[in-house]
């Protein structure tokens, strides 16, 4: 399932000129289907369907970073000023708007999902003998 939405990732951007709001639309709503799944698949027991999710998660990951970047070099500016041009609702119309805030939503709630089994530190501490009173 990975590979069948990179590549539709990569079709969508692959040809700009025909690249719609709808389009991005669909594009979004089949992320977001899919991000919800490997929740599903990292809330999981198994182990092994965890660290698949994971692994398929990097995966996307590393090829929306490669499209995002495409792009910016395609309408010359860096990745900085795309994230600052995404982060001004002025930019899109209140639908465009409402996908990217619900789109937002769902990324930081994945992103904190990935971190639930993580635990934190322990704090060791020497433990020490029993005091022996001496009796005298």
């Amino acid at each position: 399932m990975t590979a069948q939405l990179i590549q539709q990732i990569e079709e969508s951007f692959g040809d700009v000129s025909s690249f719609s709001p709808a389009k991005m639309q669909a594009l979004i709503q089949e992320t977001l289907k899919y991000f919800q799944v490997l929740q599903e698949k990292i809330a999981s027991g198994d182990d092994i369907a965890r660290q698949q999710a994971l692994e398929d998660s990097l995966k996307l990951k590393a090829a929306l970073e490669e499209q995002a970047s495409k792009l910016c070099a395609l309408i010359g500016i860096d990745p900085t000023q795309l994230a600052e041009m995404v982060k001004n609702p002025n930019n899109f119309s209140k639908g465009e708007w409402d996908s990217l805030s619900t789109v937002k939503e769902e990324l930081a709630n994945f992103k904190k999902e990935l971190h639930l089994d993580e635990k934190k530190p322990v704090r060791m501490t020497k433990k020490r003998p029993a005091k022996q009173w001496v009796m005298g």
